[in-house]
């Protein structure tokens, strides 16, 4: 959503932009509005967002922050998953069973019913936390984390990011248990970071 094309201004002003170009075809500043039946092999938007002056403003503000923080996050990243995705999991070697994904608001999800496990590298053993990121409430009865087999204790850093400290370890083979066919969180992200 960041990168589509967002109407700015007071309605009437970019309703009065909308210039006809034939064979309903509209263009609007920059863009050239075509019928969607007609789009093919191509990136299309069929709606609009639409902002004041001020919210868009705000908006911008906002984008700008988050990218920030990101930028701040990543550079504290030895190695990270992003769970649901295919690539990432292959590469950490991802097993399962009674195992769904998704995507959801911006983002991809796994979750079990019994279990899921992933390998992780922590290079020059730098990194200091597990961090996982989950979508949805989290309830430390619904599953166990082993790290190597044993029990990690968890502690929850916000209600959206689980902490474990990983003590120097260089390989991570981690595995998350659901517990009594309990259904686990949504996990979006694990990362091993420095701090």
């Amino acid at each position: 959503l960041d990168k589509a094309y967002a109407l700015v201004g007071d309605k009437i002003d970019y309703i009065s932009k909308l210039k006809e170009i034939g064979n309903l075809r509209y263009s609007l500043d920059s863009l050239e509005l075509e019928p969607f039946f007609e789009v093919h092999d191509a990136r299309y938007q069929m709606y609009f967002q639409t902002y004041s002056k001020e919210e868009y403003k705000e908006k911008q503000e906002l984008l700008k922050k988050q990218e920030i923080e990101a930028m701040a996050l990543e550079a504290k990243i030895i190695d990270k998953i992003n769970c649901g995705e295919q690539q990432p999991e292959v590469d950490h070697l991802y097993k399962a069973e009674k195992s769904n994904s998704g995507y959801e608001d911006g983002k991809f999800w796994r979750n079990t019913r019994s279990y899921i496990s992933y390998q992780m590298l922590n290079k020059n053993s730098k990194g200091q936390l597990l961090q996982i990121s989950i979508l949805d409430e989290f309830n430390s009865d619904n599953i166990t984390i082993l790290i190597n087999e044993k029990p990690a204790v968890i502690t929850l850093s916000d209600k959206k990011t689980i902490s474990i400290k990983i003590d120097n370890k260089e390989v991570l083979n981690i595995k998350i248990l659901a517990k009594d066919g309990k259904i686990s969180p949504k996990f979006s992200q694990l990362r091993i970071v420095t701090e």
